[in-house]
């Protein structure tokens, strides 16, 4: 199977699942998509830590 096989059998499946399909390489360059998915991080990083918090609290309380 070829690179473009491999395409063309993604766009059919996003096709498929009523996705939009990019025709360029899109408008956001890495730079800012780094940017955002390290703020993103951060933002799941900090539930993480709280939900484990809570998880800790939850087993003392248990005791």
């Amino acid at each position: 199977m070829y690179m473009k096989d491999w395409v063309d059998a993604l766009d059919s499946f996003l096709k498929f699942t009523g996705r939009d399909i990019l025709i360029n390489a899109g408008k956001i360059s890495k730079e800012l998509a780094d940017k955002k998915a390290v703020a993103e991080y951060e933002i799941y990083s900090q539930h993480r830590i709280k939900r484990k918090d809570q998880e800790a609290l939850d087993e003392i309380i248990e005791l």
